[in-house]
């Protein structure tokens, strides 16, 4: 089986490849991110591990910071809240892989008011960060995601 990438785009910034659907048990996210890009804290029911490409972020594991750059991986473990914000000068690229065929998580923190850029991957509206912060209205099919503590499966 072959998958074009550009098929699974979710956003200018984000794809993602959820495996239930072809008998994998994993899911990737693929993202690039401009600088001063915000994932808000979220939580998943499993481990997230990201392969850092490009770039440089600093993400929040629980209290602990961890400043992460290219070259490195990083594990975000199950059940444990965390965020990231992407700091430097060039874009952070990452391959996010998940060992779950569908992407769950929960939004722990409310969108942001301040007009800062917001990482909208699986439970985003689809289309790009900046311009669009409604969560989970419009969701490829596969999708979980939380909003307020409400679990959504679309």
């Amino acid at each position: 089986m072959l998958i074009d990438r550009e098929s699974l785009r979710l956003s200018a910034t984000t794809s993602l490849f959820e495996g239930g659907p072809h008998d994998v048990g994993l899911s990737i996210f693929f993202v690039d991110y401009a600088p001063g890009t915000v994932a808000r804290l979220h939580v998943h029911p499993h481990p997230e591990v990201f392969v850092i490409e490009s770039g440089e972020a600093t993400f929040t594991i629980d209290d602990e910071e961890i400043r992460a750059s290219a070259g490195q991986i990083l594990i975000a473990p199950a059940n444990r809240p965390h965020r990231f914000r992407r700091t430097g000068s060039v874009s952070f690229r990452s391959i996010n892989v998940v060992p779950s065929g569908k992407m769950a998580f929960t939004w722990l923190e409310d969108e942001p008011t301040d007009g800062q850029a917001v990482m909208y991957a699986a439970a985003h509206s689809g289309v790009h960060p900046q311009l669009d912060v409604r969560p989970c209205d419009r969701l490829a099919s596969t999708v979980s995601c939380a909003w307020h503590g409400r679990l959504v499966d679309v």
